[in-house]
């Protein structure tokens, strides 16, 4: 596949670490929310999500709306978190000098980071949840604060 050689170029790996972590980190906190729903989510199931999500946006990229979807519960869990998350991202500022916003090439990168990411680690580790472990270990949810009552009892 042509993104592998591309997510392996070190061009590639420099503007991922420079400019896209953010993206990262945001995406693999919204696979984290889903695996707090489905607590035995594994990393072929986040793949697959991975590559439909993928799917999805490069169809985006040619002007169609066409979303992939799954019949596996947890992997469309997945692809909609991951949809919700990239609009989100997609509103939030990447620069401000320049008033730049990330764009849908930004979030197919990060997925291509990923998805050669869980691809390694899998192959590495044979460990079937190996990825998420990790990603758990190494980004910490933000839980929402609960919105304080405003009404004041005597």
């Amino acid at each position: 596949m042509a993104w592998v050689q591309q997510a392996l170029s070190q061009d590639f790996l420099v503007r991922v670490y420079r400019q896209l972590i953010p993206v990262v980190n945001s995406l693999c906190e919204a696979i984290l929310r889903v695996r707090q729903v489905f607590p035995y989510l594994t990393d072929q199931q986040i793949l697959d999500a991975l590559q439909k999500f993928i799917q999805t946006c490069q169809t985006e990229s040619k002007g169609l709306i066409y979303e992939q979807r799954s019949s596996d519960p947890a992997v469309q869990a997945v692809i909609s978190a991951l949809t919700e998350r990239s609009a989100g991202i997609r509103r939030e500022l990447k620069s401000e000098i320049r008033h730049e916003y990330y764009s849908l090439s930004d979030i197919l990168d990060s997925l291509h980071y990923m998805q050669a990411d869980l691809e390694t680690t899998g192959k590495e580790t044979g460990d079937p949840v190996g990825f998420i472990n990790f990603i758990a270990q190494q980004i910490q949810i933000h839980e929402e604060a609960p919105e304080t009552p405003r009404l004041i009892l005597p």
